[in-house]
């Protein structure tokens, strides 16, 4: 028999849980910008609509502050009851950076956000982080010797939750950084300098934070907010308080039979024979269903959720964006590719950038996408790196379009890794040609989804591609005017692998590349959308979710009084209780 303290225990779990969640508290913290500075910092985070309590904490100089600890002698224990935590400095020439650092590198380990801002990065003295955050390559970015005091706007961004409503920002007081192994630049500056970069669930962003010393404009305050809350990570807790409550639920809605058709009204029911509650918490006969004995939730649970599932499966599939991963000479033209291939219309959710000269993604960051094009010029930042995460992400169903120079056999304009020694490159590697104008030539596979809508497609004066062949189990789809290759297909893995042999930017970005008066745009993002087809289980999953919500929906439950005059029953702890449909009991 369950005692009234543990049925209020189960009763609430479920609503802890969401309690704990949406009171998580955030911390801002200072170096030398004192207490009235950072304080401002937390009530403009407030007022941007950040959820949770907000606490400011700067310790300059030996005061306490709202810690009750200082800079110089602060330690994980002090902040390890945060969920997410902004830092940056502006000179407390009693702060122990290292100490601090080690502090900040346990919080990171919890999984918990982390966000680090200007002047943490800058090479200024007691301002520079250091310690194990620093050491172990826990933080994005690390300074490289230079200190920004000069205007920039952004520039670029990949887009998603961390940059909603986030379109113009401009910053003074910034820090020049360079990303670490396993960083993604996330948006950059019009100088070329990164201005978010993540690792993990660690972001930096390289602007100063406190507006009263002015200089910054735009959607900053969107930006560290966004920063501080998408994708936080729930502590242990929270976890084992949904379980709780969860249990609790399957634990009243236990196997037995219920004649309600009201989902709430079977709930009572299940709770009263559970509870040795009266049988008058039944609903009136003439609504009853009866459900079937291995039941645990009611129909109209189970059709909601079949619903829920299918429009779930459906979402994931309209709303995941494509990425262009691209190295170009000149950063500006990833934009403008971005700007022509959503011209098109054609790549439903949106299309990101991501500089693979400045940073190589993690696999965690491709599967946000649904197809990615790869190209370089310039070189990647890391050819072996990048090759290993592209090789796991078409393991995992992702697709790739892969575009020259990455194609040919320049400095680090290769993939390398387990893209190259696994055989996922579609073209033999080769040197580069150009200075011949070509044309769409053949097409050796008429009718593909690939060449949809392409009627002519102008290489430009440059038509820059590799000499090379193709690799084995690919098939050529279209040659050039001069019989390279120009469209091809890899077979043999989980994920899509196109392969264009041509430089994918436009010729409004320089004149001599592909010419936007052809269907280049349309070559491009129909290779995008053909890589990312969903994989075979992603069809099951919807097929499944259609037809376990048809079946919910059309079914009719054994036992269910079809007309009026016939019966079910129902056994509690109260006795047994026999009930006709249309009738209420003793009428």
């Amino acid at each position: 028999m369950r005692t009234k303290p543990q049925r209020l225990f189960w009763s609430l779990a479920g609503l802890m849980t969401m309690v704990v969640t949406v009171q998580a508290q955030t911390l801002i913290w200072s170096t030398g910008d004192n207490q009235s500075g950072t304080q401002a910092v937390a009530n403009w985070l407030t007022a941007t609509g950040l959820p949770g309590s907000v606490t400011a904490y700067d310790g300059y100089t030996g005061a306490t502050g709202t810690l009750g600890t200082t800079n110089s002698s602060i330690s994980f224990t002090d902040i390890q009851n945060f969920q997410a935590i902004l830092y940056f400095t502006n000179s407390d020439s009693s702060a122990d950076q290292a100490s601090i650092g080690n502090a900040l590198a346990q919080f990171a380990n919890t999984g918990r956000r982390l966000v680090i801002a200007t002047f943490a990065y800058a090479n200024q003295g007691s301002n520079t982080l250091g310690g194990d955050i620093i050491t172990n390559s826990i933080s994005p970015v690390v300074l490289n010797a230079t200190t920004l005091y000069s205007t920039a706007t952004m520039s670029s961004n990949v887009g998603g939750p961390l940059f909603a409503g986030v379109h113009n920002i401009t910053g003074y007081y910034r820090d020049s950084v360079t990303p670490v192994s396993g960083a993604t630049v996330l948006a950059s500056w019009s100088d070329g300098k990164p201005f978010v970069v993540s690792k993990g669930n660690v972001v930096a962003i390289t602007l100063f934070p406190d507006d009263s010393y002015g200089n910054i404009s735009g959607d900053y305050k969107q930006l560290f907010e966004n920063a501080l809350t998408v994708q936080s990570v729930p502590e242990p807790s929270t976890f084992a308080l949904l379980g709780a409550g969860l249990v609790a639920l399957l634990w009243i809605l236990r196997r037995r039979p219920c004649c309600s058709r009201s989902a709430w009204a079977c709930l009572r029911r299940g709770a009263a024979a559970r509870f040795g509650g009266p049988a008058r918490w039944a609903d009136r006969p003439e609504r009853h269903l009866l459900l079937q004995r291995n039941q645990i939730l009611p129909a109209t649970l189970q059709r909601l959720f079949c619903g829920v599932a299918v429009l779930t499966t459906a979402a994931a599939a309209v709303h995941a964006q494509f990425l262009i991963l691209g190295a170009p000479s000149i950063p500006t033209w990833n934009t403008d590719l971005q700007s022509t291939l959503t011209a098109t219309n054609l790549l439903s959710g949106g299309v990101s950038v991501i500089n693979a000269s400045t940073s190589t993604p993690t696999l965690s960051t491709l599967e946000g996408y649904k197809a990615v094009l790869v190209f370089s010029d310039t070189g990647f930042l890391d050819p072996a790196g990048l090759g290993n995460v592209l090789a796991a992400y078409v393991n995992a169903g992702g697709g790739v379009v892969e575009a020259t120079f990455a194609n040919t056999n320049g400095t680090n304009f290769a993939l390398a890794g387990q893209w190259a020694s696994g055989g996922y490159d579609p073209f033999v590697i080769a040197a580069q040609t150009q200075n011949t104008e070509l044309t769409l030539g053949t097409i050796l596979v008429p009718g593909s989804p690939i060449l949809s809508g392409v009627r002519t497609f102008d290489g430009g004066s440059s038509s820059y591609h590799s000499l090379g062949g193709v690799t084995a189990n690919t098939t050529v789809i279209a040659d050039w005017s001069n019989g390279s290759p120009l469209v091809v297909q890899k077979a043999g893995f989980s994920g899509n692998i196109v392969g264009l042999n041509l430089y994918p930017i436009p010729s409004t970005s320089r004149s001599d590349f592909w010419l936007t008066s052809s269907d280049g745009a349309i070559l491009i993002s129909n290779a995008l959308v053909f890589a990312a087809v969903p994989e075979p289980s992603t069809w099951l999953l919807l097929l499944l979710g259609l037809a376990c919500f048809a079946r919910f929906s059309t079914r009719r439950w054994r036992g269910v009084p079809a007309r009026i005059g016939e019966s079910c029953s129902v056994s509690g702890r109260a006795g047994p209780v026999t009930e006709s449909a249309g009738r209420r009991p003793g009428g």
